[in-house]
């Protein structure tokens, strides 16, 4: 698998020109997301998060990156490690943390939490607890945005361990044969749960897979936000202009276990000594401070402004109402 020659196999990504107003905003929302994710892993361990908890620290950039390509109108299947796209999508960061702690007045009413919840308002479908489940559902909106000829794109995101499954190849071979407007993005943070991606996966990257479906394949640097923006603009563009989907790999590096309760004992400790320099965060300052974007100063403030931004949504979620049986019998009373 090391040695496979892909450089013919895959399409070569065009870096834009960097905008450096644009870079701002994409590493504004980087630290947005990874200020909120800290906060919900501090609140899970205090019992104020109900149920599960899958942090994207260190996916950051794919997710921002990813998101800023897309139109308001389109619409995004997340992966359940995908709290940082509800960010960059614009979701209200209150009711975001008010249904992650499962309160009445979250997005889906306390009832979808941190594994089922969705955010129409943004045009995100509710995430799937099921691996993989989300790649056929975003091949029905898909066909439906075709077949309405409304100019809308959907972007499902899943995680490498979704890629072994039959429905992402039912459905990249569905979006093929029928060239739907839809961007199939692999977030591959090196592992499904506990499992590496070397040993479950027989090919170096799942953007050669795209081969097999007649489509082109994208391996990202999903740490690079500007990279993960100028790979699925293009993408995005391709499925707009009614020329069919595209495969990216977004290669991250997860933080470290699958979930707050998750110490990682199967990962080696130099593996896990090398988060520094795969930071999303600290390669986008290094970035910054190359390019002359901000001075530490602004940097400074951008973390001072999303830390106030998730206080005000912790405080806004804690001051909510749980739901009462009422609420819950309200929602099935009659109608079953």
């Amino acid at each position: 698998m090391e040695n496979m020659d892909t450089k013919n196999l895959l399409k070569e990504i065009k870096t834009l020109p960097l905008d450096k107003e644009l870079y701002k905003k994409l590493f504004t929302d980087i630290v947005r997301v990874r200020v909120f994710e800290e906060e919900t892993i501090q609140l899970f361990q205090n019992a104020k998060i109900i149920g599960y908890l899958h942090p994207s620290i260190g996916n950051e950039a794919a997710e921002v990156g990813a998101a800023e390509a897309l139109a308001k109108e389109d619409i995004v299947f997340p992966t359940h490690r995908g709290h940082g796209f509800f960010v960059a999508r614009g979701a209200d960061l209150g009711k975001l943390m008010a249904e992650l702690m499962g309160r009445q007045t979250g997005y889906c009413q306390g009832r979808g939490g941190d594994l089922h919840m969705a955010a129409p308002e943004v045009g995100i479908m509710q995430v799937q607890g099921i691996l993989g489940a989300q790649l056929p559902h975003a091949v029905g909106t898909a066909i439906a945005h075709k077949n309405m000829k409304n100019g809308k794109v959907t972007f499902c995101l899943f995680g490498d361990g979704a890629a072994g499954n039959g429905t992402f190849h039912e459905s990249l071979n569905l979006a093929s044969i029928w060239k739907l407007p839809v961007v199939f993005g692999c977030i591959n943070n090196g592992y499904a749960a506990s499992f590496s991606f070397k040993k479950s996966t027989s090919v170096p990257t799942n953007a050669i897979r795209a081969v097999s479906y007649s489509m082109p394949g994208y391996d990202v640097d999903g740490r690079d936000v500007w990279q993960v923006y100028c790979a699925s603009k293009e993408a995005v563009d391709r499925a707009r202009a009614g020329e069919g989907p595209s495969l990216l790999q977004f290669n991250t590096f997860r933080w470290r276990g699958h979930d707050p309760n998750d110490d990682a004992p199967y990962r080696p400790k130099e593996e896990l000594a090398q988060w520094e320099q795969n930071d999303p965060v600290k390669i986008g300052i290094k970035k910054i401070m190359e390019e002359k974007i901000l001075e530490q100063a602004d940097i400074d403030r951008i973390y001072d402004d999303a830390k106030k931004e998730v206080k005000a949504s912790v405080d806004f979620g804690l001051a909510q109402p749980m739901p009462t049986f009422e609420d819950y019998l309200a929602d099935v009373e009659g109608k079953y």
